[in-house]
């Protein structure tokens, strides 16, 4: 019964102090020793269970984790679907955002759902093309950056292909005359290519 009460740490070792001024001294030292090594012992197996249960826990929630994502974006996705008549009011992200509040009057006169969609699509295209403008220069900017450092490269390239005999003198001196200008120009199908992927409407129905 002793022992089944220290396994819930309801114990005194002062009980062992009878054998402290007896023959039997050593006792009141192993009584002493034997009572924390139970405690200690039992403390320890109590830990192995709670790591035992923590870790089947965790291996449930592992398994089931991907669906309880998947349950979570599916529930909260129709919170932030895309109005067609309202979407515009928060579109913009914070601070720009509070220049939508300045089409609010002129949404509030409109009834008509169709022209509330036409307006909507309107506004997009105007902020989308502020956007483009953005971005366009810098893909310009960049590779306008880059062009130089392309140059140098392939010249040297060229040269190395000339030590080893694989190409002509001549192919280097042309294009170290006309391979900058080159380079510049090839940005021209570049930079229209990026504008047709940034306005292409049916790229969503292709992804």
């Amino acid at each position: 019964l002793y022992f089944f009460m220290a396994s819930f740490g309801d114990f005194e070792i002062d009980i062992f102090d009878v054998y402290i001024d007896s023959e039997r001294y050593i006792l009141h030292k192993i009584g002493i020793y034997f009572v924390l090594s139970f405690v200690f012992l039992n403390v320890l197996i109590l830990i192995n269970v709670v790591i035992a249960m923590m870790a089947d826990t965790y291996s449930l929630m592992t398994a089931y984790k991907t669906g309880i994502y998947n349950h979570t974006v599916l529930r909260t996705a129709p919170a932030y679907k895309l109005d067609k008549r309202y979407g515009f009011l928060t579109l913009l992200p914070g601070p720009f955002s509070l220049f939508c509040f300045m089409l609010i009057p002129y949404y509030a006169c409109l009834k008509d759902r169709a022209r509330l969609e036409r307006f909507n699509q309107r506004v997009y295209k105007i902020v989308y093309f502020m956007l483009f403008l953005m971005l366009g220069t810098f893909f310009v900017a960049i590779n306008l950056m880059l062009v130089p450092f392309a140059y140098l490269k392939t010249c040297l390239h060229k040269i190395i292909l000339v030590r080893k005999g694989i190409t002509s003198f001549a192919d280097v001196f042309l294009y170290v005359l006309g391979g900058l200008p080159m380079g510049i120009i090839a940005l021209v199908p570049d930079f229209w290519a990026f504008i047709k992927s940034s306005w292409d409407v049916r790229r969503k129905k292709r992804i």
